[in-house]
């Protein structure tokens, strides 16, 4: 999980000579997408890359990897924007299309149940549309709400990558449950939720990790990929994993120990004059072949936060 500050980025290193798989490709003003698979690639496959929407902080890297690096496979929502980095984003991979690589579009194909296989390694597409289609919401969050949401299965555990899918009304009862959270869960007996590792869903925000959607995926681990600009990880969405029975121990978050002052300080006071800066909290998932979980923090503790 690459900390890419308000962002999401997350590269798999599958087993043996299966290569590698991403989860959405950063923010778009930085390169720590990129950067972090320069690091890791080698000589390894890019064998899919998942991009869970169409938002400039999930597709950040998404042009430059794939002019960089052959990409086996694609997957994408199709929602189409008007922005530079939407824009670069829809050519490359037209681009890579012409090449050689396969893409799946929701506009063109349904994704929810693919499945991609990967020697002992597996990946399940559980969520994603092309436009949203349910109970109004506002042109953003309906974005969020198609996202596509995989999980990577691998020696009997699982992680389930939501991207921002959306679960709550803001301020709601804390029992709320709506949206694609709620489409996911009425469909949880289809395309199992289960997850023993979870990245929550919209980098923390108070509109996702409905209590419903929770207690389906029934994670032992969160990872919150978040960044101070925008109020990420909320405290009610905290609240509402710790309440569902994960300990304070296993969450953790891409803008930890920037302005707080111990492992366990959860005030979420925000420090306003705290900056925080990408790339001191990348978090490490291992899997090993035995099935035993490892997540920690990867990088060396630094304190970036500066007036």
């Amino acid at each position: 999980m690459v900390d890419v500050g308000s962002g999401s980025c997350s590269i798999a290193q599958l087993p043996g000579d299966e290569g590698i798989v991403i989860f959405d490709a950063g923010y778009w003003r930085g390169k720590r997408c990129i950067q972090a698979l320069d690091a890791l690639i080698g000589n390894k496959k890019i064998a899919l890359i998942v991009l869970s929407h169409s938002d400039a902080d999930h597709i950040g890297d998404a042009a430059s990897i794939l002019a960089n690096y052959k990409v086996e496979t694609i997957l994408r929502t199709g929602v189409k924007r008007n922005s530079k980095t939407w824009r670069d984003f829809d050519q490359a991979v037209r681009k890579a299309e012409r090449t050689g690589t396969k893409v799946y579009d929701a506009s063109q194909s349904s994704l929810p149940g693919l499945e991609f296989s990967f020697g002992e390694a597996s990946i399940t597409i559980i969520y994603g549309k092309q436009r949203w289609d349910g109970e109004h919401l506002s042109s953003s969050e309906a974005r969020n709400a198609v996202s596509i949401v995989a999980k990577l299965e691998y020696a009997g555990r699982a992680v389930l990558f939501p991207g921002d899918a959306v679960g709550r009304k803001p301020g709601a009862a804390n029992d709320s449950c709506s949206y694609s959270e709620k489409e996911m869960v009425l469909n949880n007996a289809v395309l199992s939720l289960d997850a023993d590792i979870l990245l929550a869903p919209h980098h923390g925000s108070d509109s996702s990790s409905s209590s419903c959607f929770i207690k389906a995926v029934s994670p032992e681990y969160v990872i919150f990929q978040s960044g101070h600009r925008y109020g990420h990880p909320s405290l009610s969405a905290k609240k509402r994993y710790t309440q569902h029975g994960v300990p304070i121990s296993h969450i953790f978050r891409t803008d930890f120990k920037d302005a707080e002052d111990s492992p366990y300080d959860w005030e979420d006071s925000r420090y306003e004059a705290c900056k925080d800066l990408p790339g001191d909290d990348d978090i490490g998932i291992t899997i090993t072949n035995k099935g035993e979980p490892l997540v920690e923090y990867r990088t060396p503790e630094r304190d970036n936060c500066s007036l």
